[in-house]
């Protein structure tokens, strides 16, 4: 895939996080995990968890730590959930 083909891509499944994170918080294993094992998914867990990343440090969502519920860093290694 060309690399400004795989950016749109990257872009548009960006805008469909945030579009599902709107709908309320959800656990970033729905992404990382559940979405990833689609058939017609492209991207890998990792690919995920670098969209996740860049989305929360663009200000797009928070993601909170599993255990207490607070704000976790955008370096914690576990995406817990995510909201707008």
């Amino acid at each position: 895939m060309a690399p400004d083909v795989l950016r749109h891509e990257i872009e548009a499944q960006k805008k469909r996080i945030v579009e599902r994170v709107r709908q309320g918080p959800c656990p970033g294993s729905l992404f990382k995990k559940q979405w990833v094992s689609q058939p017609s998914d492209p991207f890998s867990e990792g690919d995920y968890g670098q969209m996740l990343l860049e989305l929360e440090e663009a200000g797009h969502l928070l993601v909170y730590d599993k255990q207490n519920r607070h704000p976790a860093p955008a370096s914690a290694c576990t995406v817990s959930a995510v909201t707008t």
